[in-house]
């Protein structure tokens, strides 16, 4: 295995218009995977090879969506290319698990779906969504929440990178957060396009119905080595990666640490597989020593592998 080669894969926010057009109308196999993940997920091929961008604002089909798109490219890479560690951020995790061979492509779509749709149904029943803040650091951001009374309504989602994290939480608490970081100098909050407080103790409503989901998956054990941003380790046998999605659901993403541990482990390649550029972009403000690629789209299938090569891996 290419142990300086490591492979991660976007979570919802990455989705793009038509971002499997090109490989519906010139891959027959992916042609083929996308007419069956139509049949699973119903409106699938609107969304991402369509016209239909309002679907994609749904988190019931964005994520279905990225997936297919990121698995299918996945697939497309040369096979003796396809050797390196794997990682996912949030819905990206699941991706990972397919490009392990711990979950076959139709049994991951399914749980994707099931997992969206419930995430759905929390945002439903509790409301609430997620803020992005740039210019604190973890501990900042603990200790803001601390001081503002705010730990049973606002909670540390995702650490993106050392100075981008995410909250979760009510409406009502991420306004109060947003008033009071808009008072602090170099800091800057956006609320992202998302339907629910995701990756959170607020999803505890329907956790326990997916708990039910995971259990019942038929896990193989991982043919590559797993980097789970939920724990901040490698997943080496299915019931570590049963456990790890049992966290995930309502856990935070440690992606800082995802990237650390890789940088420490010897990685030096990094190739972002799915649409958009968000995760390589998180790695250039992580370690910018770490050499950056994208397979977006069939244009980079093989140009990625040359490029990699080029940079001196073996």
């Amino acid at each position: 295995m290419q142990r300086n080669r490591a492979f991660i894969f976007p979570g919802q926010g990455s989705q793009s218009p038509q971002m499997a057009q090109e490989l519906y109308k010139n891959s027959s196999i992916a042609r083929a995977y996308l007419e069956q993940a139509e049949k699973i997920v119903p409106g699938l091929l609107s969304a991402c090879v369509g016209d239909a961008s309002e679907l994609l604002a749904q988190t019931e089909m964005a994520q279905p969506a990225i997936f297919t798109v990121s698995a299918l490219l996945w697939q497309e890479l040369p096979v003796d290319f396809r050797q390196g560690y794997l990682a996912g951020h949030s819905l990206g995790e699941y991706t990972a698990l397919f490009a392990a061979g711990v979950l076959d492509f139709n049994t991951a779509l399914q749980v994707v779906k099931i997992r969206a749709e419930l995430m759905g149904k929390t945002a439903q029943k509790v409301g609430g969504g997620m803020l992005a803040v740039i210019g604190l650091d973890g501990q900042e951001m603990r200790s803001v929440i601390a001081q503002l009374q705010l730990d049973t309504v606002v909670f540390l989602a995702n650490q993106n990178s050392p100075q981008q994290m995410v909250l979760s939480g009510t409406n009502a608490g991420l306004q109060l957060m947003e008033e009071y970081l808009g008072t602090k100098d170099g800091v800057r909050s956006v609320r992202l396009a998302v339907s629910g407080p995701f990756h959170s103790p607020l999803m505890a409503p329907v956790a326990q119905e997916f708990a039910a989901v995971i259990n019942a998956l038929p896990l193989a054990e991982p043919q590559l080595p797993l980097v789970s941003p939920t724990t901040g380790g490698l997943l080496t046998t299915a019931t570590e990666v049963r456990q790890a999605l049992l966290q995930q659901f309502s856990s935070p993403v440690l992606w800082t640490n995802t990237v650390v541990w890789l940088s420490k482990h010897g990685v030096q390649n990094l190739v972002e597989v799915g649409p958009g550029k968000v995760l390589t972009g998180l790695v250039r403000r992580i370690d910018p020593s770490l050499r950056r690629f994208n397979v977006q789209g069939l244009k980079d299938v093989n140009s990625v592998p040359i490029q990699v090569a080029e940079k001196g891996e073996g």
